[in-house]
């Protein structure tokens, strides 16, 4: 790595405390003139690096650059040292990952972008991600013994992994409207999109990209249709979270919570923050849209409802809006 880069990551573990020159030179093995030369590009690309004399090098608390080197000091996996990609704009995070992937990338790896240009949703629905406004990751795994009996339930220990970092990092508690979409309050923050790659022969998964989009400050400029539908986590904050670290907080909490598929421990937390359960929902499916009440998160992650017949149905797949309270006469 560069004198730069390691320089960046030195900051990053000491972040808001000084670090002298002499030290940096010594750990980094350059001179102190190849490390003020680094000080100067880091402050050149927008680090807010202070210098102050008989101390050292600070980088300042409330520095939010998204970079691997600010996300590591927070991972706990060894394994993602040196697979962490942030780049400045991306079509698609998951788009770019599954290439990657089938090119033979090594897993755990993550990719983040302070921008999607063609950010995905499920359905083939567009995903807003305007530039520095959100975070967007994917994390490409490999698991072992997975078959794809166990993909669907993925999404669901996404969903509750992310409402965990959320509140880890930010003190928010989120809710998850099935199977995939985050709320607060009655917004939508944060979508989740998985993408599995099975072995027909085995029936073995051999690859998972989980990709995450979450709104974090409100853009200049949203467009009209998501006006009062997009919420954003710091209108929720009294003060600005650490981008680094709650992406942080996301990767460890999903390759926490996945490693649960076969235990399904994550299922009670998925039905706690539920924002469909007793309520009435309208169902999207091929055969039509229909009105049910949704009564339980199966052990597969499925939905199950009951319609004005009492007919019970699952559904592993498919879309539910949950319906308006009728106003009072």
């Amino acid at each position: 790595m560069s004198v730069k880069t390691n320089l960046l990551l030195l900051l990053e573990q000491n972040r808001g405390r000084p670090v002298s020159g002499q030290r940096i030179s010594e750990q980094l093995g350059v001179t102190r003139g190849a490390v003020w030369k680094a000080v100067k590009e880091l402050r050149q690309q927008g680090y807010q690096i202070q210098a102050v004399t008989n101390r050292g090098y600070t980088l300042d608390d409330q520095n939010d650059i998204l970079s691997p080197q600010g996300i590591l000091p927070y991972v706990e996996d060894a394994r993602l040292d040196g697979q962490i990609t942030v780049l400045e704009s991306v079509s698609s995070t998951n788009t770019l990952l599954k290439q990657q992937a089938a090119d033979g990338a090594p897993a755990p790896s993550a990719l983040i972008a302070k921008e999607q240009t063609g950010g995905r949703g499920r359905r083939g629905r567009s995903f807003y991600s305007p530039k520095n406004s959100g975070l967007y990751v994917s994390l490409l795994l490999r698991p072992q013994g997975m078959t794809g009996d166990h993909a669907p339930l993925i999404t669901t220990a996404a969903a509750v992994a992310v409402c965990q970092a959320v509140e880890e990092v930010c003190g928010v508690s989120l809710q998850i409207k099935w199977v995939n979409d985050l709320f607060l309050g009655e917004q939508k923050i944060c979508g989740i999109l998985t993408e599995a790659v099975t072995d027909f022969e085995s029936g073995c998964v051999e690859s998972v990209i989980i990709g995450v989009g979450m709104n974090l400050i409100r853009p200049e400029g949203l467009p009209q249709e998501l006006v009062g539908v997009a919420g954003y986590l710091s209108d929720a904050l009294e003060r600005p979270v650490s981008r680094n670290r709650l992406c942080a907080a996301v990767l460890n909490h999903l390759m926490r919570t996945v490693s649960q598929l076969q235990s399904r421990a994550f299922l009670p937390e998925y039905r706690r923050r539920s924002l469909v359960l007793g309520r009435t929902v309208q169902v999207a499916s091929p055969q039509g849209e229909y009105t049910a009440k949704a009564l339980d998160i199966g052990e597969n992650g499925d939905l199950v409802v009951s319609l004005d017949d009492g007919t019970r149905r699952r559904l592993s797949s498919g879309e539910v809006r949950i319906s308006p309270v009728a106003s009072p006469h």
